[in-house]
């Protein structure tokens, strides 16, 4: 047997149960709270099929993935970063210089064999500096294969983390 409570006009806010946890529309945003509505909860669904539907946190960690590299001094140039499928975003490109370079004008860039720069220009990153250099500008990938390329100039030591954050 079945309740029918018949409710029609229910109005902006919901209560589930006596001083239970809340749900509001605010200004056309609905806001799960606790029954005090000072903190958020949190809402579980189905993993979204359709274009419009809601992502779950899974769908999202699986899209989201990366790639890193360390990079030495005596790193032959070019060094694959990762080879991606076709039309992959790639969200953002960080180097971590984490030991400096110490000779002559070393540089260091991140794209492919079109645009050896397309993720992170060698003017963007000093590698005689420890720094930690980053690029957030998405691009959508036409060639597969990242590369970084690097030229240590006279330098006998460095070393620098590179890391890629990409949506398949």
């Amino acid at each position: 047997m079945s309740k029918r409570y018949e409710l029609e006009g229910v109005g902006g806010f919901l209560e589930f149960t006596k001083e239970g946890d809340t749900l509001r529309s605010d200004l056309g945003t609905f806001k799960f709270k606790d029954n005090l509505e000072t903190t958020f909860k949190n809402v579980q669904g189905a993993d979204g099929i359709l274009e419009d539907d809601f992502v779950t946190k899974r769908q999202l960690d699986f899209a989201i993935q990366n790639f890193t590299a360390v990079v030495n001094f005596d790193d032959t140039s070019p060094i694959v970063l990762a080879v991606l499928p076709v039309g992959s975003v790639v969200v953002r490109t960080f180097v971590n210089v984490t030991t400096k370079w110490n000779g002559g004008q070393p540089d260091l860039s991140i794209g492919d064999d079109n645009d050896n720069e397309l993720h992170l220009a060698e003017m963007d990153v000093n590698l005689k500096v420890e720094k930690v250099y980053f690029n957030d500008d998405p691009t959508e990938i036409d060639l597969t294969t990242i590369k970084i390329y690097l030229n240590s100039a006279t330098s006998t030591a460095g070393s620098c983390r590179v890391f890629m954050e990409f949506l398949v």
